[in-house]
C-alpha cells in the first residue's frame, strides 16, 4: 500500500488510536501490503494503539507489521498496548527496519512490551539503529509468585526471529522474566541469530536476558 508513505510529516506529527479496548483491535498503523523500504514513516509520535481485546488479533498496539519492509524513523511510540508487541509488531519475513526511534510506556499483556517479532528465519532481519526502549513492560503491574503463564521480554521478544540491534538503549524495561530482551530458538534446527552492537542495556528487571540458545547471540563492543 502507499497511504502511508504519502503521509510523510516530519515535526512531531501525532496519531492516536484513543486506547479503546474495542474489538476488532485498534492500532495506530498497520503495513500489511508486501510494502518496501520505500514506504517510510517519519516524524510521528505512535500511541494509544490496543490490541488486547481478540485472541488471534493480538499483536503490535501502536505499529503492527505483517509480512512488509518498511523504514519507520524519528518516531516515538508510546503508551500502546497489546498482548504481544505493545508498541510494535513484526509478523513474517522481511526486513523491516528502525532508525532514531523511542519506545517508550508501552505495555504488553503476554510477551514484548515495547516490541515483538515472530515467525521470519534466517533469511530475514528486524533492524533497530540508534533507537531507544525505556519503561516498557511485559505483564501483571504486580506478580504474586502464582502466575500459571510467565511474562517475557519487558523491552522486546523475539521468536523464530532474526534481529540486529546497533546503537541501541534498552533501560527501566520490567517483565515477569528478562527485563530487556527474551530471544526463542525453536529447536537446535532454528538458527535465527540476535546481533548486539555498540548498544547500552541497564537498569532493567532482573535478568534482563533470558535466551534460549545463547550460542546464536553475538554481543560487541556494548
Amino acid at each position: 500500500g502507499r497511504t502511508v508513505a504519502e503521509l510523510l510529516v516530519r515535526g512531531g506529527t501525532i496519531i492516536d488510536a484513543g486506547e479503546s479496548q474495542m474489538t476488532p483491535a485498534v492500532r495506530c498503523v498497520i503495513f500489511s501490503q508486501n510494502e518496501t523500504s520505500s514506504s517510510i514513516l517519519d516524524g510521528f509520535t505512535i500511541r494509544n494503539g490496543n490490541a488486547t481485546g481478540q485472541p488471534g488479533d493480538d499483536t503490535g498496539g501502536g505499529i503492527k507489521i505483517n509480512f512488509a519492509s518498511p523504514l519507520i524513523k524519528n518516531c516515538i511510540i508510546k503508551n500502546n498496548s497489546a498482548a504481544y508487541g505493545g508498541g510494535a509488531a513484526v509478523i513474517g519475513g522481511r526486513w523491516p527496519k528502525f532508525e532514531n526511534t523511542i519506545f517508550e510506556d508501552n505495555h504488553a499483556t503476554t510477551q514484548g512490551g515495547g516490541f515483538f517479532g515472530d515467525n521470519m528465519s534466517e533469511y530475514y532481519t528486524i533492524s533497530f539503529e540508534n533507537c531507544v526502549f525505556r519503561n516498557n513492560s511485559a505483564g501483571p503491574a504486580e506478580f504474586s509468585g502464582k502466575e500459571e503463564m510467565i511474562y517475557w521480554g519487558g523491552a522486546m521478544a523475539l521468536h523464530r526471529a532474526v534481529a540486529d540491534l546497533t546503537n541501541v538503549t534498552i533501560a527501566h524495561n520490567t517483565a515477569q522474566n528478562a527485563g530487556a530482551i527474551f530471544k526463542e530458538n525453536v529447536g537446535p534446527d532454528d538458527p535465527s541469530p540476535l546481533f548486539i552492537q555498540n548498544s547500552i542495556i541497564a537498569f532493567n528487571a532482573q535478568p534482563q536476558f533470558y535466551l534460549t540458545h545463547p550460542v546464536r547471540t553475538t554481543v560487541t563492543y556494548s
